[in-house]
């Protein structure tokens, strides 16, 4: 048997929600391609935010040349309007759709927050939340890995991060986070890029390929659920 051939961002946070999906798809064997081009990753020549698949233009290309049988995303990467020849193969369970803070100095919370206080990120979401729920805020603009962001949290750049909560568990970091923030007050993304699956991952093949019958059984009802209304 032919080994299956997984694309996927080559950052930590990709590479660690998709070896959960290897490890779903064990004990079949398989060959995992990083992508390092992906453009909103890229150093040099970073994509916008905003920009249609800029997480997933290079691999989604990939998979419709047969580079490789399937890719992995994170679902708010996946792109809004889907190809002809691709399709949404399997989804895995959400995780915790809630933002949260993530401060200097343990305990500390959105309220307790000192007075204009630097707070990073590139979100205009969360700047709009942050600005509404406490005008005095300063919003440093902040992309890139999560752990630049950290290590620029514990230079003293900033007085705190505002980050997926699911980014956080994955990767191990549960115990810095200072505030689950409630819904309420930061609404988590809504939307056809993103609503209410961002927590979610989601394997991506092309129509027509056997590769079908070995995805289908990692599918998440829920998690397929929240993405077809989502759509």
């Amino acid at each position: 048997m032919n080994p299956l051939r997984i694309g996927a961002r080559a950052s930590l946070m990709s590479l660690t929600q998709t070896a959960s999906v290897l490890a779903r798809l064990a004990p079949m064997p398989t060959v995992l391609h990083p992508f390092y081009g992906a453009g909103g990753d890229r150093e040099k020549g970073r994509a916008a935010l905003e920009a249609e698949g800029v997480f997933t233009g290079e691999i989604e290309r990939a998979l419709g040349s047969g580079e490789i049988d399937v890719a992995v995303h994170c679902l708010k990467d996946a792109p809004t309007h889907d190809s002809p020849d691709l399709i949404m193969a399997a989804f895995l369970p959400r995780d915790d759709v809630r933002d949260c803070l993530v401060a200097g100095r343990a305990g500390v919370t959105l309220d307790t927050l000192p007075w204009a206080a630097m707070i990073a990120t590139a979100s205009v979401r969360r700047t709009a939340a942050l600005r509404a729920y406490r005008p005095d805020i300063k919003v440093v603009p902040m992309r890139g890995p999560v752990n630049q962001r950290l290590a620029a949290l514990d230079r003293g750049k900033v007085d705190g991060l505002i980050l997926a909560s699911c980014s956080m568990d994955r990767l191990g970091l549960s115990h810095r986070i200072t505030e689950r923030i409630s819904p309420e007050i930061l609404c988590p993304p809504l939307g056809p890029r993103s609503s209410p699956s961002r927590p979610a991952a989601t394997t991506r093949k092309r129509k027509g390929r056997s590769t079908s019958c070995t995805i289908q059984p990692q599918k998440s009802r829920p998690g397929q659920n929240a993405w077809s209304s989502d759509r």
